[in-house]
């Protein structure tokens, strides 16, 4: 496809559908591109964000630092051109949390987060959420434990031990999530952040505490970093592990950052990875204290933050560094660079404004707000209809699927796309349209039909079905809202698929249309009919 004139990553995955799915090999997508232009001898252009940055994400980060830009509106009006998207977005959203710190639900900076930040919670493949609560190296108490079982029965969820040393509670819809962690940070629980691109946890063995092999307290280390990081944002994804002897029970050499314990102290092992392209972490520093161990990290994860690509694990970021591992040595062991004290200084002035963000919401009821279902319907009528478990083993389940698990689909089942009429010829009131914010949406459920309503420039104002049918989820309104080319449009945070917001058209197969609706503002009352405009 590349050399059938295929230049850029839109026109590769509109062609091939590579990277249309868990994003996952998008990556070696870019890679594979560079390498065939350059074998056809055409220039290799950087790899910039997206259409709307032409600069690297590494050069958008020294611009938001430089000119201390805190919102989307002041970085695009500085860097960059048009609204933004599913690419650019989230991206920002990043390099503002690592650098300020601020809550990420903050009205001018909720509308940039992807589809896990967005709700503070995973997306599962039906649109409904899991709900992760940090249990910090892995140890809980047993009242605690009690706390979660009594949680997990209350709401009906399905309750795990994920392999990360926590417990992950699915099937929470969406009016849920507020309730559910109101009752978890009553009890004492903080977010986990299994939703965000940041430290997830620091798994650890019992190390010497109990361990009769152990040489070092594996849990105490595991427990102080991650208090220590939690929260913080990153371009990916964090995993740390801390193993008591060189067994390595906590598989340390698999993380982003993990710690191995020796006699004379700790080895410190950077840019591990499973996933699909596992590699084996490098040795950074050997026997170094406790106190040595948490300076090394802080340079270390401020470094990364600063110079990794857009959604580049610490793997593959070494593997693009300049000098490596060696390089990488110099710079946060011997300071070459002379920035090892900046790297510490501003790491710990995102210490000093961490929040748990769970918490911080549940207090405001304009955040508490946003977490419904149907914007337009009262908490007694939230249920909604298309979230449909089976039961095995005492617990809820997704329903099995053939083949397994299909999604996306490469083409939907129906085409155009499903079309609901709620037949209704009356205007149908959703809410005021303070509601809404800018660049974003809410649903509403109107003559049983689901409908995404969005916001853009003001009171622009556009309706269309909540479905997609690349996953046949309604989540439509929980998209980040755009532009491509000019089109305005919402990537929906599934799979990412992006459709116009006035025609209703999925921009990369336009033989796929969504049914679009009616939509007016009278009086600062968004209002609707939930039958389709014929097209």
């Amino acid at each position: 496809a590349i050399r059938d004139n295929c230049f850029d990553l839109q026109s590769l995955k509109a062609r091939t559908k590579a990277g249309t799915g868990c994003g996952g090999c998008v990556p070696d997508l870019v890679a594979l591109l560079a390498f065939e232009k350059s074998s056809m001898g055409m220039e290799v252009e950087k790899s910039v964000i997206c259409e709307h940055f032409q600069l690297t994400r590494q050069e958008l980060c020294h611009v938001i630092m430089v000119k201390r830009h805190r919102d989307m509106t002041a970085v695009l009006t500085g860097a960059g051109t048009g609204l933004g998207c599913e690419i650019c977005k989230p991206a920002v959203a990043s390099i503002l949390a690592h650098t300020w710190g601020d809550h990420i639900h903050k009205p001018e900076l909720a509308p940039l987060q992807d589809t896990n930040d967005n709700m503070l919670a995973n997306m599962q493949r039906n649109g409904s959420y899991s709900v992760v609560p940090r249990t910090p190296g892995g140890e809980i108490h047993p009242k605690q434990l009690e706390v979660l079982g009594e949680i997990g029965d209350k709401y009906g969820l399905y309750t795990k031990i994920t392999g990360a040393q926590r417990v992950d509670f699915f099937g929470a819809a969406l009016h849920q999530l507020s309730a559910i962690w109101k009752d978890l940070t009553d009890k004492g629980f903080e977010s986990g952040h299994a939703y965000g691109k940041a430290l997830r946890t620091v798994k650890s063995c019992v190390g010497l505490t109990w361990c009769r092999y152990g040489v070092q307290d594996s849990v105490g280390l595991a427990v102080l970093l991650e208090n220590r990081y939690k929260g913080i944002r990153m371009p990916h994804k964090f995993k740390m592990g801390v193993s008591g002897c060189t067994r390595e029970c906590a598989e340390a050499r698999v993380k982003d950052l993990g710690v191995i314990a020796v006699r004379s102290g700790w080895n410190v092992y950077v840019c591990g990875n499973g996933g699909m392209k596992p590699r084996h972490a490098d040795l950074l520093a050997e026997d170094v204290s406790d106190t040595m161990v948490t300076q090394i990290c802080d340079r270390f994860i401020m470094f990364y933050c600063r110079t990794a690509d857009v959604l580049q694990r610490t793997a593959r970021w070494l593997e693009n560094l300049e000098g490596g591992i060696d390089y990488l040595k110099q710079v946060i062991l011997e300071d070459s660079l002379g920035i090892c004290s900046d790297l510490e200084a501003q790491l710990q002035s995102l210490l000093d404004v961490y929040q748990n963000e769970w918490a911080t919401v549940i207090k405001d009821p304009k955040q508490v707000a946003r977490f419904k279902t149907f914007i337009n319907l009262p908490d007694d009528q939230q249920t909604d209809v298309h979230l449909v478990y089976h039961h095995e083993r005492g617990q809820i389940r997704l329903p099995t699927l053939e083949p397994p698990n299909p999604y996306p689909l490469s083409q939907p089942r129906e085409v155009p796309a499903i079309v609901r009429d709620g037949c209704g010829t009356e205007w149908a009131d959703v809410c005021d349209v303070s509601l809404i914010p800018e660049y974003s949406g809410v649903c509403a459920k109107v003559d049983e039909v689901q409908i995404a309503v969005f916001r853009i420039n003001g009171n622009k104002m556009y309706a269309l079905h909540n479905y997609d049918p690349f996953s046949e989820a309604h989540v439509l309104s929980r998209g980040i809202v755009g532009d491509k080319t000019g089109i305005l449009m919402v990537a929906s945070p599934l799979y990412k698929h992006t459709f116009a917001l006035e025609t209703g058209i999925c921009l990369a197969q336009p033989e796929v249309k969504l049914a679009t609706y009616p939509i007016r503002v009278i009086d600062g009352i968004v209002q609707v009919m939930s039958t389709p405009i014929k097209t």
